[in-house]
């Protein structure tokens, strides 16, 4: 039996009651007497959408006639036990065979038809030993999910740029929701919005039109890239839901850095230079505001992105220098207005100490003592002065240019005998690598005179040589020795002239 579209009701099937003749002989036992029963199903939801799960009620119940009285009057009892098994048209429904009575009643879920159309839905209730068995009908209605085609205009927006999202449901039948006698209400269903997932709050139920469209204006990502608009239709009575989805593109810069840049080892006191790009590889210009560096050691000497525009595909730099102040592993950060961040590192490294050559010094054989020569006798003359002989070595792979001078010290009773700080002075002195040379140097006469006069044998004094090698270092050394003054020469005693008398 199919039902009208809009007039569906379960079918209820009486069984006859059978009256069972007196036993005879020879003859098996009288059967008892059965009562009649109705049964009747209802699946749930209907109209169902195709492959979707759908659930049937049957209920048994015993029949009570009444004399002379419509049927819709008679009593009903729900009493009868057994089981009940479902089909389609003939076609077992899985999940539903010998499906045990409860108080008259037996429910179970199957997957409705993958193909859309009427069906009709039947519950055979077999019986038991009081009641007899019965059959009751219900029509089905299967629904293809209702084709929804989503849009976005534009399609390609601004971040944060005004957008309307709208869908247009196809094929909708239009149900009324009026009682009797009042006026009819149509009813088309609503529509959800949501973008890559998330429900829009403002585009909830948004009412589907008599054209089949819903349709909410909201603002768009505030991320770039591309987005998936999908919008689920809620269905109507005799239409089922769907949905649809659509892309759309927002379009904003994107700040493209290295995430980090390794300057590696620098010596301390060095600097080391890179350069860092930003690049948009967005769809939208980039402005940057600012580029600033936190953390030590790491400066911006130069800046061509601060203030920037930077078209789609472009890039400016910014120009960085690593200055370790001490050894050891630096750190820092290089911002772009919050859009990129690159990590700084480098490491800082002990300057070599370059070995320090040994200038020229006093022959390490001779002891620090030397002895002054003071001209006597014939060479004794007015302008002889006393003179001092130094054996002076140089480094063993350098030859060396020296000057220097040899000053007395200062302070102490007996050193007062030193006139002048400075008694001699030497200069231009050329020594080959690893050699040996003796430098003659002319004391003042007045201070070896003054220091024998006032019996002074020893003057400790400082030897200040300045070594300038063959690569051009120069080297200061200091050297104390000790000055050996000859004993001075004693006067020779006058003849006492004895007076002669003559007689």
């Amino acid at each position: 039996m199919r039902l009208p579209l809009g007039a569906r009701r379960a079918v209820v099937i009486l069984s006859a009651a059978l009256a069972i003749p007196a036993a005879t002989a020879g003859t098996a036992t009288a059967e008892p007497y059965k009562s009649a029963t109705t049964t009747s199903v209802e699946a749930q939801p209907s109209p169902a959408v195709v492959n979707s799960t759908v659930t049937y009620t049957t209920t048994v119940a015993k029949y009570v006639g009444c004399a002379g009285g419509p049927v819709a009057a008679c009593g009903i009892e729900t009493l009868p036990s057994g089981t009940v098994s479902l089909d389609r048209e003939g076609t077992p429904i899985p999940g539903c065979q010998d499906i045990k009575l409860v108080n008259g009643t037996a429910v179970c879920s199957s997957k409705a038809p993958s193909t859309p159309g009427n069906t009709t839905v039947n519950a055979v209730y077999g019986g038991d030993e009081h009641y007899a068995g019965s059959i009751g009908h219900d029509l089905l209605q299967i629904l293809a999910p209702t084709p929804v085609t989503a849009r976005v205009e534009p399609k390609r927006v601004p971040r944060r740029g005004a957008v309307t999202y709208s869908a247009t449901m196809s094929g909708l039948q239009v149900a009324s929701a009026g009682g009797a006698g009042a006026a009819d209400k149509v009813e088309f269903g609503t529509a959800a919005f949501f973008v890559d997932g998330e429900a829009l709050a403002a585009c909830a139920k948004q009412p589907v039109g008599p054209d089949g469209v819903a349709s909410c204006g909201a603002l768009a990502p505030a991320v770039g890239g591309q987005h998936t608009l999908k919008v689920v239709y809620s269905g109507a009575k005799y239409s089922a839901p769907g949905s649809g989805e659509a892309s759309f593109e927002v379009l904003a810069p994107v700040a493209d850095a290295p995430a980090a840049v390794d300057f590696g080892p620098v010596t301390v006191g060095d600097r080391a230079a890179r350069a860092v790009a930003l690049t948009n590889s967005g769809t939208a210009a980039l402005t940057v505001g600012h580029a600033a560096i936190t953390g030590g050691g790491f400066a911006v000497s130069a800046d061509g992105c601060s203030g920037a525009t930077v078209a789609p595909g472009a890039s400016c730099e910014v120009q960085v220098v690593f200055a370790p102040g001490a050894a050891g592993g630096h750190g820092a950060t290089l911002a772009f207005d919050h859009e990129a961040a690159v990590a700084l590192s480098g490491t800082g490294v002990a300057a070599p100490v370059a070995p320090v050559k040994p200038g020229a010094t006093i022959d390490p054989a001779r002891k620090p003592t030397f002895a002054v020569n003071v001209p006597r006798g014939s060479n004794a003359r007015a302008s002889s002065v006393p003179t001092l002989s130094l054996p002076l070595v140089c480094p063993a792979d350098e030859e060396c240019l020296l000057d220097g001078r040899l000053t007395v010290e200062r302070g102490g009773a007996r050193a007062a005998a030193a006139a002048t700080t400075t008694v001699a002075r030497f200069s231009k002195v050329q020594v080959r690598a690893g050699g040996l040379k003796t430098v003659k140097l002319k004391l003042s006469r007045a201070f070896v005179k003054k220091a024998q006069k006032q019996g002074i044998r020893r003057i400790r004094a400082t030897l200040t040589i300045n070594t300038v090698l063959g690569s051009g270092q120069r080297i200061t050394t200091r050297q104390q020795i000790t000055l050996v003054l000859p004993k001075a020469k004693k006067a020779a005693k006058k003849q006492q002239v004895r007076p002669r008398f003559t007689g």
